[in-house]
């Protein structure tokens, strides 16, 4: 108790080093703690979101409709998916369906209790039906029917019922194909009880049952009923991110530097006290005992302090910047905390346990008035630069690697940041980036079988065709979309697949000659054209012998797409004006590089995007800017679909436009995600020039982008209504996924912040610590020399001659420590990231700031001393 006393009354009061170790330990618990914290809470919001639109069942099975009522069981779900491993399944079930006009209908129902919590259906008002005569009610509905308060009356199905809950809208998201698009089957949207729903039962009618199952944890079900069950679109195992482990190992290195630098900063003061304890009676063993228990308890208080404080900074960085729009809650990631806390505990008690018997070892005073006599040799110059270096060697090597690890860890920090904004900034570099709020895609349709309708006899196709430029949507449609309250903007793409570039084969150059991935010396067109047949359709459609189709494409944008890629252009300039009179296009014809790939023995070349500029890029050569160029397409106004036989192909005739180039982009800038595969070149219009063309087309991608993430709501019912009058367009609700990836980058840049912040927190401490610690070394050595007659300011010159020199020998030690520790990290994830050389010089030239910035406790000590020039005599 005695030993407690003194050290609680010594704790704080006139004790500046522990002043500088409890706040250490505050910091070095709060920041680790703070970014786990966040982290977690950031993704929990992330997944908060995308559960709300997809829920968080893994498939849905569309069951054909029933003529009986009752649950599902488990029977039946073995029966209809034999090899499908659940952990537990729930089931919505339609039993009746009220047309209201228009597009929306009323599907009355109900749901178990395990639907509705994998589909993660939420009421905004009031609850689910409880006894019979009561309703729930879907918001998009609800303003159908004119009724908006809970308690009203509501007649459906000849039945009188009392709202008692408002549903939000929920499953807009759920896939479905053909089958249930025809049918029209989509959720409950109309919630009663199951009494209720047996009484409304129809045998005629039936039952429509969807049934949502959560797949068994690490298995995979494959999906082989392809008209009926399908994966949820859920996209939330992208967004599992966490602190890397390498920044756990990083952040444990810092915590015990912090830690060493403010024990040596500290140093001299401690020993002083401990000396006045040990003058004083006190044994060794009761000074190194109380040493411990200042720094446990320091360690200990700081721990305590350190979490409330990042629990509290957590709590005010997740509502502050993500909202409560977002789905905002705390929460802790528990086994990073407690591995954290547990392992900086462990090493600092080592840390001050070895620090304890150190000071212990230098309280002894018999030694305090030995003095060495310094001696030099006889004629030799003795100079402050060379005598001090000789003398302080180990001090300058350790702030020589100190520096060298201050840029090191910098370095590390901005790879380590590049690498995660690259990693989601950059998902697909030069596509349209994904930040609208909803699209509309058009869809593919499979390949019908190439048998004869009538007689079933299998058809020889000459080539196979789509109608893919037919599915989309017409401009009445966009400016449907755009007049809807809460649309923000609008940007619809125009595509036709089936226009090729025609040339002679003379023209093939080497950048058509290896976009086919074969070099030798012409285009292989058997590679990417749909043709079975080339005779039959060369002689039918009047190609000539060297006529050569290159696999191409037509793209139209709006203006403001175009006015974007502007500056993306390589040769000539993009003239909306003549864009849209049909005058002039733009060529896209990215650049590639060859790249062999071996597969055990067998090789595969194959091509990859590159800089027009790099060395060895492949570039298109022979057509320039003011060259006319002719695309030819195999067309059909009739909507065929599949391999067309030679019997069929008077349905078919041949369209050549031919158009001027005015302007080349070389990269793969603008790119639509469902851009034709193989495309060697794209021609890009405007939308409005297709009628001058006389090229047909409609609209295969639009993107609507909202006012507010308030509107979301309101503006996925109105398109949902526009989506039922597109049976070949798919809506996809980005909304969530948008509003997850600003989460997404929000988080990595609290991280990568923090990140940086700490490395220039814990590089300043240290240089700072460790400068001083060399300064006061060398104060004898300065007093020495002042009392010989040298100068303040020429002191002052040579001092910070030797540091200078310090600094410039750990930069340059740093570039190989860089890239043993940044390659060595990022080679774990199978990853390969260059720090370029101006972010190392920019990060070198930061240290050196710091550096600067570190001198001035060590200036200020040199300035309180520097008219002291009786030493006390040089120690051993």
């Amino acid at each position: 108790m005695r030993i407690i006393k003194i050290s609680l009354k010594s704790l704080l009061k006139n004790n500046s080093g522990n002043k500088l170790l409890f706040g250490a330990m505050i910091l070095i618990f709060l920041i680790p703690s703070f970014l786990y914290n966040t982290t977690s809470s950031i993704v929990y919001a992330v997944q908060n979101q995308q559960s709300a639109v997809y829920g968080i069942f893994d498939d849905i099975y569309y069951r054909d409709k029933i003529h009986s009522f009752g649950p599902v069981s488990d029977d039946e779900i073995h029966s209809l998916l034999p090899d499908y491993r659940y952990e537990s399944f729930g089931a919505f079930y339609t039993v009746k369906t009220v047309d209201l006009g228009g597009t929306k209908r009323i599907n009355l129902g109900y749901a178990d209790s395990e639907a509705l919590r994998l589909g993660k259906v939420s009421l905004a008002e009031g609850r689910f039906p409880e006894s019979d005569g009561e309703i729930a009610i879907t918001v998009g509905i609800l303003d159908e029917l004119g009724v908006s308060e809970i308690g009203e009356n509501i007649t459906l199905a000849d039945k009188d019922f009392i709202l008692c809950g408002i549903v939000n809208d929920f499953g807009r998201l759920w896939l479905r194909g053909e089958l249930q698009i025809k049918n029209g089957i989509s959720p409950v949207n109309a919630f009663v009880t199951e009494n209720d729903a047996k009484q409304i039962f129809d045998e005629r009618f039936g039952v429509i049952q969807q049934i949502v199952l959560k797949s068994s944890p690490g298995i995979f079900n494959i999906n082989n009923d392809t008209l009926r069950l399908f994966h949820s679109s859920s996209g939330t195992s992208q967004n599992a991110y966490e602190a890397p482990k390498s920044f756990m190992a990083l952040m444990y290195a810092i915590s015990v530097l912090i830690a060493i630098t403010v024990l040596s900063l500290d140093h001299p003061r401690l020993l002083k006290r401990l000396r006045s304890y040990y003058l004083l009676g006190m044994e060794k063993r009761d000074i190194m005992r109380a040493v411990m228990f200042e720094t446990l308890l320091l360690t200990f208080l700081g721990m305590i302090i350190g979490i409330i404080l990042s629990a509290a900074g957590t709590e005010i960085c997740v509502y502050i910047l993500i909202a409560d729009e977002y789905g905002a809650a705390l929460r802790f990631n528990a086994k990073n905390n407690i591995l954290l806390i547990s392992s900086l505990l462990v090493g600092f008690v080592i840390i001050f346990s070895a620090y304890s018997r150190f000071v212990i070892k230098k309280i002894d005073m018999d030694g305090e008035g030995y003095v060495k006599v310094c001696r030099f040799p006889e004629d030799t110059r003795i100079t402050l630069f060379g005598f001090d270096m000789k003398k302080n060697t180990k001090s300058l090597a350790a702030m020589t690697a100190l520096i060298a690890l201050s840029c090191t860890l910098l370095c590390y920090g901005a790879a380590y940041k590049n690498y995660f904004t690259e990693d989601i900034t950059d998902i697909a570099e030069g596509y349209i980036p994904i930040d609208y709020d909803f699209q509309f895609t058009t869809d593919v349709i499979n390949t019908g079988a190439s048998t004869d309708p009538e007689t079933g006899e299998y058809i020889v196709p000459v080539f196979f065709t789509n109608n893919y430029e037919k599915n989309g949507a017409n401009k009445d449609i966009v400016d449907k979309i755009s007049e809807i309250d809460g649309v923000s903007k609008v940007t619809a793409y125009r595509e036709n697949q089936k226009m090729n570039l025609l040339l002679n084969a003379n023209q093939i150059d080497s950048f058509f000659d290896g976009s086919d991935s074969i070099v030798d010396g012409k285009y292989n067109m058997r590679q990417f054209m749909t043709i079975s047949d080339f005779c039959t359709v060369w002689e039918e459609f009047g190609y000539q012998p060297d006529d050569v189709l290159v696999c191409s494409e037509i793209v139209g944008y709006t203006e403001e797409a175009l006015e974007r890629l502007s500056e993306k252009v390589a040769e000539g300039e993009i003239n909306i004006e003549k864009l849209i009179s049909g005058e002039e296009i733009i060529l896209r014809a990215p650049a590639f590089k060859l790249k062999d790939v071996y597969f055990g023995d067998i090789r595969s070349t194959g091509i990859i995007p590159c800089d027009y500029r790099d060395e060895g890029a492949v570039n298109l050569s022979s057509l320039k800017v003011g060259d006319e160029i002719t695309l030819s397409g195999i067309m059909t106004d009739k909507n065929i679909n599949g391999g067309v036989a030679k019997s069929g192909m008077p349905d078919f005739y041949r369209k050549d436009v031919t158009v001027k180039i005015g302007a080349i982009i070389r990269s793969v800038d603008g790119k639509l995600q469902s851009s034709r595969p193989g495309a060697a070149c794209s021609v890009l219009t405007a939308n409005e020039a297709f009628e001058a063309l006389g090229i047909p087309a409609n609209y295969s991608v639009i993107s609507v982008y909202t006012d507010s993430p308030e509107d979301d709501e309101k503006v996925s019912a109105s398109l949902a209504e526009i989506n039922a009058e597109l049976p070949h367009m798919s809506l996809e609700n980005w909304a969530n996924d948008v509003k997850s990836y600003k989460i997404y980058n929000m988080l990595v840049a609290i991280f990568t912040t923090t990140l940086t912040v700490i490395l220039i927190i814990v590089t300043l401490a240290v240089l700072t610590g460790q400068i001083y610690a060399k300064t006061r070394l060398s104060l004898q050595t300065y007093e020495l020399f002042r009392i010989n007659g040298l100068s303040f300011s020429a002191m002052i010159k040579q001092w910070l001659a030797q540091i200078l020199l310090m600094c410039l020998a750990g930069a340059a030690l740093s570039v190989p420590m860089t890239n043993a520790l940044i390659c060595g990290s990022l080679r774990m994830l199978r990853l390969s990231h260059f720090l370029s050389t101006p972010s190392r010089i920019m990060i070198t030239a930061a240290v050196f700031i710091m550096l600067l910035i570190s001198l001035a406790p060590s200036l200020g000590m040199l300035i309180r001393v520097r008219d002291n020039v009786e030493t006390e005599g040089v120690r051993e």
